[in-house]
């Protein structure tokens, strides 16, 4: 059974996705509750509310709200049988407040002259923040796509630099 928690952050609300195997699919943060029970309602499978995830809310507001959080260890429910999976799971390895490159992406996931098709396993990620997809960015330094936009990613990336400890 999939069960879903909607919640506020500092940036705006988030949805979660979870399974009893782990997260399934969240959101990045949207202006409205509206918008995030849009996105819950837009699933290919219709999970249930619930109060079971308060704990990984609470952590995802704390992360938000600057507070460095290893966001690495929160299992996921890689439930499809998905081609990126590989670099989903390698992009989780990207240390907080540190980037890399799609070419990095793609060479540590084992298709080093995919650095496209790493691109678009980030364009296809079901949990930002999770799978941190904002801290990967172009071989130039450019910062890249991102589906919560470029403002987003930068917000992103520029929380997580501020809070990292040498």
């Amino acid at each position: 059974m999939l069960e879903y928690k909607v919640f506020d952050t500092s940036l705006g609300w988030v949805g979660i996705i979870s399974s009893s195997k782990g997260l399934v699919k969240s959101c990045l943060p949207k202006k409205n509750f509206t918008e995030v029970m849009e996105f819950i309602k837009n699933q290919d499978f219709s999970p249930n509310k619930t109060e079971k995830l308060d704990e990984l809310s609470k952590i995802v507001i704390q992360y938000l709200d600057g507070i460095k959080i290893d966001l690495s260890s929160i299992k996921i429910d890689y439930y499809a049988k998905d081609s990126f999976k590989n670099f989903w799971k390698t992009c989780r390895k990207i240390p907080f407040g540190e980037t890399r490159t799609y070419k990095w992406l793609a060479q540590n996931s084992n298709k080093p002259k995919a650095y496209r098709y790493a691109g678009l396993s980030m364009a296809k990620n079901p949990l930002p923040l999770f799978i941190p997809c904002h801290r990967v960015i172009s071989s130039d330094g450019n910062i890249g796509g991102f589906q919560g936009g470029n403002i987003m990613k930068k917000k992103l990336i520029d929380l997580e630099r501020k809070n990292t400890i040498s």
